[in-house]
C-alpha cells in the first residue's frame, strides 16, 4: 500500500491537517491487516526532523521515528509526526512499514513544470520580481525532481529486504535559495513557470 498523499497546508492548524495526515494512516493500517498482511510504503517530510530548540533550527538526521514532537515548526509537521507514531505502533505489531522521508519535491527533470502554489516557486517569483536576493540562511534545496524521486522510491520499496523503518531520500549536495535567485537575476531574465 503506497501512501504518498498529504494535506500540505503549512498555514492550517493541527486539527485541519489531522483529518488527512493522521486519520488516513489509521485506515491504511486497518487495510494492511485485512485477510493477508500487506506492506505499507509511506511518504513523510523531512520537516519531522527540523526542530526549533533553544532559539535555533536543529535538524535531527537520524533515520528513526522521533518520540517527541517538541519544537516541530508547523502543525503540518506535527500531523506527519503523529502519522509516523501510528506506523511505528503498526511495526511493533508485525506490519511491514517503510517510511520514506523526503525533502521538497522539485519540478520534474523531464519538464521543469512546477506546481502552481509551490512554496519555493512563490519565493523565487517574489524575489525575481523585486530583483533582490532574500536573506534566508537555512534555505537549502535538499529536494530532488519529483520524477527522479518517484523512480527511486518505487525501486527501493520493491526491494524484498525485510526492512521496516525510516529511509531518508534527499539531495546530499543541496544548493541555497540565494544561489538560485542570483542565477535567475544574472541569467536571461526568464523565470521557470
Amino acid at each position: 500500500i503506497y501512501h504518498p498523499g498529504a494535506s500540505l497546508n503549512v498555514l492550517a492548524d493541527y486539527n485541519t491537517n489531522r483529518k488527512t495526515n493522521v486519520d488516513s494512516i489509521a485506515t491504511i493500517v486497518k487495510l494492511a491487516v485485512i485477510q493477508h498482511l500487506k506492506p505499507i510504503v509511506f511518504l513523510s517530510p523531512m520537516t519531522v526532523c527540523r526542530r526549533h530548540q533553544e532559539g535555533s533550527l536543529v535538524i535531527l538526521h537520524e533515520e528513526r521515528i522521533h518520540a517527541d514532537p517538541e519544537g516541530l515548526l508547523t502543525a503540518y509537521a506535527q500531523s506527519k509526526w503523529a502519522g509516523e507514531q501510528i506506523l511505528s505502533a503498526a511495526v511493533e505489531r508485525g506490519v511491514p512499514v517503510k517510511i520514506y522521508r523526503t525533502s521538497h519535491a522539485l519540478p520534474p527533470a523531464s519538464t521543469g513544470q512546477a506546481k502552481p502554489q509551490d512554496t519555493y516557486m512563490s519565493v523565487l517569483h517574489a524575489a525575481y520580481a523585486a530583483g533582490v536576493v532574500p536573506d534566508w540562511p537555512d534555505s537549502c534545496f535538499y529536494g530532488m525532481p519529483v520524477d527522479v524521486l518517484a523512480r527511486l522510491l518505487v525501486a527501493s520499496s520493491l526491494e524484498d529486504d525485510g526492512y521496516s523503518g525510516v529511509i531518508h531520500m534527499d539531495n546530499h549536495a543541496p544548493f541555497s535559495l540565494q544561489s538560485v535567485v542570483e542565477v535567475l537575476l544574472d541569467g536571461d531574465g526568464k523565470l521557470p513557470r
